[in-house]
């Protein structure tokens, strides 16, 4: 996806669908929220971590997963790069197309980690299921479906993850 919207040029005509899901952000309301993200499933995300870090009252830890087919492939990389400045978010980088072999573009201090997001992962880098958590999960359709399967695996409830 994220590869056939760079081929678009000025005034070529889309057709969109969604978003999907409506999610109301209450400030301090999770202690950590989780986000799982693929390709264009950014764009929901950034509003959210957007609208957290522009509220200096509100303590939300925000851990972004973001996977992309390559390194070059990640969406809005420096305004997320921008956002590590904070204390209350990090992200990490999920590259599925490319191996570590291919390290020499990767920029100083990203977390990259190289292969498709599984179940180990995320048992690793969400926040451990709690009531005072959050997943936030959005991609393709089989994303979803496979990010939801590893968070019941892992313990979360339905009423601990959202999807758009």
């Amino acid at each position: 996806m994220s590869s056939y919207i760079r081929s678009w040029q000025v005034g070529d005509m889309v057709e969109w669908r969604g978003p999907f899901g409506r999610f109301s952000y209450q400030p301090n309301k999770f202690r950590r929220i989780g986000m799982l993200a693929a390709g264009t499933g950014i764009a929901p995300m950034l509003q959210v971590i957007q609208g957290i870090l522009a509220n200096e009252d509100d303590e939300t830890f925000i851990h972004l997963v973001y996977s992309s087919q390559r390194y070059a492939d990640i969406l809005m990389k420096d305004t997320l790069d921008e956002m590590k400045a904070f204390w209350n978010f990090s992200v990490l980088y999920i590259v599925t197309k490319e191996s570590e072999a291919d390290k020499s573009n990767i920029k100083y201090g990203d977390k990259v980690y190289y292969g498709r997001i599984n179940q180990e992962l995320v048992s690793r880098e969400m926040p451990k299921p709690s009531p005072d958590v959050q997943i936030l999960i959005c991609g393709t359709k089989s994303f979803d479906k496979d990010m939801i399967n590893y968070l019941k695996i892992s313990g979360y409830t339905p009423d601990m993850y959202f999807k758009f």
